[in-house]
């Protein structure tokens, strides 16, 4: 069998950016919010993460026509054909603020790795079903072309292709951490014909606990050894298995003695955490609701074509990256407005996001754009490398009431912000700055390297400032910072 190039159009990354976000609209966001309050003690947000089951979108062409279904999550891509499947990892290399080194100048480090699982001596074209569909949605609004957008795409939790092999269907299924392809095998069908050939990777061999490890240009991933077993009378009974190479480039299985008069279920599971990183600069870094369940997105974005709308503040992109605010439908299938915010420096990014009871709009992040918008400000001047901002825009997303800058002589960024009953504004971030704005401060002194910041904005005025400090621990004799990611949270009382 020859193996099959795919290529992925243009701006995929840009799509998974927001199919995610829509997705979270559209019910996903209840089903991962239940899933992280299941959280157990020692366990992080990303173990969780990880165990969320995978979202295969059928294709209604926001990728290439081979592909029948697709799943996207974190550092890489999964496309599966008739004949196989496609994994595409990438890894984008990251400053020491969290931007991306690209936007700074640096040299930028992608790896890009794709791997193809190609079934060798199957059946040429076997159809492709989905299964359990998941509450979510997938949306694309690519370019600023509404004709051009897709939206509403369903989403499953389980793909089979059926008959692979006389007697043999493949069922893709997993989580985002992993993939997992059971071969369901029917009574009498002999598993020995199942061959997968790989193509792609630098190596690959069987190690002494029975895994696979398949070397790629950006790392290792690892082939678990096969889990088979059969059902009998409600019970899963274990059948002992193995992987066998075939070739420097195939992979069989070697089965014990089973009941050949009932089916057989060899799954085989790929482990796919680790090796990929953040993709590319179309980032989604925060959002919110308002009492409409309208949602309001901010991040990062490098995009030319990012799709903004007619009459919004600021329609092309200014510097290397720019922030953006992007209002949808409570459907998730329309932008209400979108817009770039930013100037003309390297790294404008949008962390956080908040919305008040008639629909104006508060966004922090950093900026190192020396002509950042300002309007109405408390500091309208960049004061070191990167500072914080403030903006506050208008229900359309049209105008600025007031955008600030926010910092000392050093670094700063805004991680969160927060609106209360009377407009006042709570911001989180981070500022290395001895010299940083403090009024009726809690810690008026920078104490270590880096210190979080906290900012009350009444209207545009500032009503108080206090450092505090990180938590910090030791290493082998040295002091490190514990950076933890903040949030500015008000309650009914407008309490932080």
């Amino acid at each position: 069998m020859s193996a099959t190039i795919v290529k992925v159009k243009k701006r995929p990354v840009l799509a998974w950016t927001l199919a995610i976000i829509f997705a979270m609209v559209l019910g996903w966001q209840q089903h991962v919010n239940a899933k992280l309050r299941e959280t157990m003690p020692g366990q992080n947000v990303k173990q969780v993460y990880e165990r969320l089951p995978l979202a295969f979108e059928i294709n209604r062409g926001q990728t290439d026509n081979q592909v029948h279904y697709l799943a996207r999550a974190v550092g890489y891509n999964i496309f599966l054909l008739p004949e196989g499947s496609v994994i595409t990892f990438r890894t984008v290399n990251y400053s020491r603020k969290g931007h991306l080194a690209a936007a700074a100048g640096e040299k930028r480090l992608v790896a890009t790795a794709a791997l193809r699982l190609l079934l060798r001596g199957a059946k040429k074209r076997p159809r492709l079903v989905a299964s359990e569909e998941l509450p979510g949605r997938s949306n694309y609004f690519i370019g600023g072309n509404p004709q051009e957008w897709l939206t509403n795409i369903p989403t499953y939790a389980r793909v089979r292709a059926l008959e692979v092999y006389p007697g043999i269907d493949l069922v893709y299924h997993g989580s985002m951490g992993r993939l997992e392809y059971d071969f369901v095998v029917k009574p009498g069908v002999d598993p020995g014909i199942i061959t997968v050939e790989f193509t792609g990777q630098k190596g690959m061999h069987i190690a002494d606990n029975g895994d696979v490890i398949i070397e790629l240009e950006g790392g290792p991933v690892r082939m678990h050894r096969p889990h088979l077993y059969q059902e009998i009378d409600d019970t899963r009974r274990e059948i002992q298995g193995r992987y066998v190479l075939r070739g420097e480039n195939l992979l069989g299985f070697q089965v014990a003695e089973y009941d050949q008069t009932r089916p057989l279920i060899i799954d085989p599971v790929l482990s796919l955490a680790g090796i990929g990183g953040v993709l590319d600069v179309d980032l989604g870094s925060a959002i919110t609701l308002d009492s409409n369940q309208n949602a309001y997105i901010t991040g990062v974005t490098n995009s030319a074509d990012f799709p903004v709308t007619k009459g919004g503040l600021d329609t092309s992109l200014d510097g290397a990256t720019d922030a953006f605010v992007t209002k949808l439908n409570t459907a998730g299938t329309d932008l209400i407005y979108s817009t770039y915010l930013g100037g003309k420096g390297n790294n404008d990014e949008g962390t956080g996001i908040a919305v008040d009871s008639d629909g104006n709009v508060y966004v922090t992040g950093s900026t190192d754009s020396s002509n950042f918008p300002t309007v109405n400000a408390l500091d309208g001047t960049l004061g070191g490398g990167s500072d914080a901002f403030v903006s506050k825009l208008n229900t359309a997303g049209s105008d600025l009431l007031f955008s600030t800058y926010l910092g000392g002589s050093d670094d700063e960024a805004g991680h969160s912000i927060a609106v209360d009953r009377n407009r006042q504004i709570y911001v989180t971030g981070v500022t290395e700055s001895s010299n940083f704005p403090t009024v009726n401060a809690l810690d008026g002194t920078l104490g270590g390297q880096r210190r979080l910041c906290e900012q009350v904005y009444h209207g545009w005025h500032s009503h108080s400032v206090f450092y505090l400090p990180w938590r910090q621990r030791r290493r082998g004799g040295q002091q490190h910072c514990h950076e933890r990611h903040q949030q500015a949270i008000c309650d009914r009382s407008d309490r932080i």
